[in-house]
């Protein structure tokens, strides 16, 4: 078995019901390269997803960690330090490899040697019928975690950055690590998230670079109970709890929340009411992230 040049990073909690489609991909995978290995980051499940790793992981250039601190951070830390690879390839438990994924990754490394993180494609795999108000966010990377269509090849803002489809060349590491603090996901009793975000911007500001290869497509599957409004609010509330413990939208800006909540809970909710989904849905989705901002704030200020 040849030396893994690429490693393949999967960080999960409680992932049972997600995972095995997965491993049904990454199968094809290892099945086509002699020099990858995959590392797996169980977070403390109390499901069977441990046993679910170790099943895939026999035959295979594959190891299985265990991080008992709930915490995608602590997790996917810990799964760093037994990597390999000189790329490292990161994708979430609920994630479907299309064909060429790996090789399109590849290919962007050899062909880009000066850029730091590549970010791949996410489309939405509907496990249910989705509202047309709903396909809206995903298509303008809004919602589940998808990127945005318009989004062109190339170099691009690290804030597109989502941690279910991505990659680092390690050697742009030099020893970062993922924050363990302020956007440590399901960690604290009020989670924010946002560490892939987060590491983008610290690569990007270090010079490293980032870019988008929307040919590193990726699926990703969406519950039923993941396509409710109210599910999407209580996660754009957590992302706006993320953005805000990344500081990045000034003072001023956020002296203008007082302003803000009110007018976009007007649209939305006028939205709704008169039929436009898609405006309502779009400005939902900032009303909740500008509430997730202004908890934060006033819970630091508290604290």
């Amino acid at each position: 078995m040849a030396s893994p040049t690429i490693s393949i990073i999967i960080a999960s909690k409680d992932g049972a019901d997600t995972l095995p489609p997965v491993f049904e991909k990454l199968t094809e995978v290892a099945a086509s390269y002699d020099d990858i290995e995959f590392i797996f980051a169980d977070n403390a499940s109390t499901d069977k997803t441990p046993d679910l790793m170790q099943d895939f992981s026999k035959g295979r250039n594959a190891t299985v960690v265990h991080e008992p601190r709930p915490g995608k951070s602590y997790a996917l830390n810990t799964a760093m330090e037994r990597a390999n690879g000189s790329l490292l390839v990161f994708i979430d438990d609920d994630i479907l490899p299309a064909n060429g994924w790996l090789e399109a990754y590849r290919d962007a490394a050899a062909h880009n040697p000066d850029t730091g993180a590549f970010l791949g494609q996410i489309r939405p795999e509907f496990l249910a019928s989705a509202p047309d108000w709903l396909v809206h966010l995903t298509n303008i990377g809004k919602c589940c975690g998808c990127t945005p269509l318009s989004l062109a090849e190339g170099p691009c803002p690290p804030r597109f950055a989502k941690g279910g489809n991505w990659a680092i060349r390690r050697t742009a590491l030099e020893g970062l690590r993922f924050d363990e603090e302020r956007t440590n996901l399901r960690a604290g009793v009020k989670p924010t998230g946002g560490q892939d975000t987060e590491m983008a911007h610290r690569l990007e500001r270090k010079g490293a670079g980032v870019r988008f290869v929307p040919s590193a497509l990726v699926h990703h599957q969406i519950q039923p109970q993941e396509m409710t409004k109210e599910f999407i609010f209580k996660r754009y509330q957590r992302l706006g709890r993320g953005a805000a413990a990344q500081g990045n939208r000034s003072f001023a800006r956020n002296l203008l929340l007082p302003v803000e909540i009110p007018v976009l809970a007007i649209i939305s909710g006028l939205g709704w009411l008169f039929g436009a989904d898609r405006l309502a849905a779009v400005n939902m989705t900032r009303l909740a992230a500008c509430l997730g901002r202004a908890e934060y704030i006033l819970g630091r200020a508290g604290s």
